[in-house]
């Protein structure tokens, strides 16, 4: 059992067995061996979700491109991965994030969230301790306010005054809205609060400057669009995020139903689930979701009814083959699967000529029989009638002649 911290405990693995186990599944084995899961139980499954959906690979590819802004780019990886495993302790999946950003040699330890050991994550239905999380948001951006302005040197800046390059911006431009967001929660006007931290670090850099820098330094300051999105997502997420749930909640249960064939009731489920989602935050992809089970569902349905009255045409028994297809829901609709469909339509086209053919067979014999017996029919005729009406439930003739036989 490893008595160190996750973190620590892959920066180890990662020296001892190179960068290349960062790519794969690998990391969550070797990981296993040294006995690092030991402590929490949701940690070996956290690190193999965010293995087997490519974290470790986007880390490497963004440190072998020293342009790419990594973090942005890990951001928005961390917004999907938490709206599709929104079941897990949002903190504890950033620790391990950046115990792995760590473990690669890109994050230093001083930077990772909830350094240590991450909390267990909690049954209770008590809300995050916003405060806490707050105030250390708030010394993360005064730490990097100090850390990443700029104060430029040479004979273009005889006056020089202090900027925060892009890299900076996208950085505190997300902490600002994620203080924002806490603010919100908690009921606090945070509005000007980064704007005052912030200028304060400026004005110890400040000097007046000149049309052509003013234009340099407001490029500079813009925030890229990427980080734009990233923040607009949390915030949506973050109101959408009950939604969400339920959503996975409803998913999980129409699943659940199709795994046991209850193909109609698990097409509802899927559908209703969809048409429940009113949410803005990625409505398109949920509802696709919901759109893309309610196809499979009936997918299925439509196969077991297909494979229902396979045999039976096979054996010319097609009276009971057309009573299968006739046991299937009116109005379903296959035609997202155009194989599936053309079969639907060839058997069903196919049984009601053979139907057809043979109950203007059986008609002719009817006629006879009730001719020869003084204009009724017999009971055995209007035995045969009846089951012939489960096959043809609309067929005029079928129909006169029970009618007939009722009314005298």
């Amino acid at each position: 059992m490893s008595d160190s911290a996750l973190h620590t405990t892959i920066r180890q693995v990662v020296e001892k067995h190179g960068q290349e186990i960062l790519e794969d599944l690998r990391l969550v084995y070797i990981l296993s061996d040294y006995g690092a899961f030991d402590k929490l139980s949701n940690e070996h499954t956290i690190v193999k979700d965010l293995q087997t959906k490519g974290y470790g690979k986007l880390l490497l590819a963004c440190k072998n491109n020293p342009d790419t802004d990594w973090q942005s780019e890990v951001g928005v990886f961390l917004d999907d991965f938490l709206t599709t495993h929104s079941n897990y302790d949002s903190a504890e999946v950033l620790y391990i994030c950046d115990s792995i950003a760590y473990g690669a040699d890109m994050l230093p330890e001083s930077s990772i969230r909830k350094n240590g050991e991450a909390p267990k994550p909690s049954t209770s239905t008590a809300p995050t301790d916003y405060a806490s999380e707050l105030q250390r948001l708030q010394k993360e951006y005064l730490s990097l306010l100090q850390s990443s302005v700029v104060v430029p040197e040479g004979k273009l800046f005889r006056r020089p005054s202090g900027y925060f390059p892009v890299n900076a911006q996208n950085q505190l431009y997300l902490l600002e809205q994620k203080i924002w967001i806490l603010g919100q929660e908690l009921r606090q006007d945070l509005d000007s609060w980064c704007a005052n931290e912030k200028q304060k670090v400026l004005d110890e850099h400040s000097h007046p400057v000149g049309p052509q820098r003013a234009g340099l330094f407001a490029v500079i300051a813009a925030p890229a669009l990427a980080v734009i999105i990233l923040v607009s997502n949390l915030v949506s997420f973050l109101g959408a995020k009950d939604a969400v749930t339920e959503f996975n909640n409803g998913i999980a249960r129409a699943d659940s139903l199709f795994q046991a064939k209850d193909y109609l009731a698990a097409a509802d489920v899927y559908k209703l689930t969809g048409d429940s989602y009113k949410e803005s935050y990625k409505q398109s992809k949920y509802k696709g979701i919901a759109k893309t089970g309610v196809q499979k569902a009936t997918s299925g349905l439509v196969y077991e009814y297909l494979n229902k009255a396979q045999p039976l045409y096979d054996k010319k028994d097609y009276y009971e083959a057309q009573k299968v297809l006739n046991a299937m829901l009116a109005g379903i609709d296959c035609s997202f699967d155009d194989k599936l469909a053309k079969r639907l339509t060839a058997m069903k086209t196919d049984l009601s000529a053979k139907c057809e053919m043979l109950l203007t067979a059986e008609m002719d014999g009817f006629v006879n029989a009730i001719s020869k017996n003084k204009g009724m029919p017999s009971n055995e005729v209007l035995t045969r009638i009846d089951y012939l009406l489960t096959v043809d439930p609309s067929n005029y003739w079928l129909n006169f002649i029970k009618n007939k036989s009722a009314a005298k």
